[in-house]
């Protein structure tokens, strides 16, 4: 029956989901416009706060998992998980490093090994993002995670000593020779 009305659903052009947590006991069954669901996801990153009501209940919850289709991608499934302004969380919060391009135009190189790191604090003071100004940097710039400057009351899960980027300059056959040569 429940493959039923899910399948029903879903060519009704809705997606199927759960929110769990907050005060729900055992989680709470609830569906979205395709439509709807998709423009939040692409607006949205994975430690945005949402604002959800259920039964007439205003509240903040985040996206837990999405589930797509193997082949095509199309939304299967959401979870959602409901918040309490106050509640500690450990979420995974996207880098966005900014001003690649200076970098590039000084004919150096940036080379990104994580586009994200995990952070923990209370749920309304967690960051969307976590931006990382690469402008002015020098060849050799190394930049670990615990560099990162983060905001009162947040905590760095993440290993401090994760390397999340590093700049270089490129290598040229004239630099490779006179290496080889000494």
């Amino acid at each position: 029956r429940d493959t039923e009305n899910v399948k029903r659903l879903r060519k009704e052009g809705k997606i199927p989901g759960v929110i769990y947590g907050a005060h729900l006991k055992g989680g709470k069954s609830f569906y979205m416009e395709e439509k709807v669901l998709s423009e939040m996801l692409r607006k949205n990153t994975k430690s945005s706060t949402l604002s959800v009501k259920i039964d007439g209940v205003l509240g903040n919850a985040i996206v837990k998992e999405v589930q797509r289709h193997p082949l095509n991608g199309s939304l299967l499934h959401v979870d959602l998980q409901g918040i309490g302004k106050d509640e500690i969380l450990t979420l995974t919060i996207p880098l966005k490093y900014v001003n690649e391009d200076e970098v590039t135009f000084r004919n150096l190189i940036t080379n990104i090994n994580f586009n994200d790191i995990q952070v923990k604090g209370e749920a309304d003071k967690l960051p969307e993002v976590i931006e990382i100004d690469l402008a002015g940097q020098t060849p050799d710039a190394r930049f670990t995670a615990g560099d990162l400057v983060l905001a009162e009351g947040l905590h760095l899960v993440t290993p401090a000593d994760e390397l999340l980027y590093t700049i270089s300059e490129p290598k040229t056959q004239e630099k490779e020779a006179a290496a080889e040569e000494s």
